[in-house]
């Protein structure tokens, strides 16, 4: 089976954030890409992170700082 034929399988992805979509202030190269992706094509995406130190409305303003608005509106 190819990956393209796997990832087709896949229901649903979950994304950490720190180190994943941004490394400190920087978004990390193709992570903007990668969730307009996923919310063009439908695919159910989460993004998670276990860094408690900050209160929900600081993590949606970091990640529409970075360009993804959309993530935090819907999923933080």
């Amino acid at each position: 089976m190819n990956a393209e034929n796997r990832l087709g399988r896949i229901r649903g992805y979950l994304l950490d954030m720190d180190g994943t979509l941004y490394i400190g202030g920087r978004a990390v190269p193709g992570a903007v890409e990668l969730m307009r992706a996923l919310r063009e094509a439908g695919r159910p995406h989460l993004v998670l992170t276990n860094n408690s130190s900050a209160a929900r409305a600081r993590y949606r303003n970091r990640l529409a700082a970075l360009g993804m608005p959309e993530i935090g509106r819907a999923h933080v």
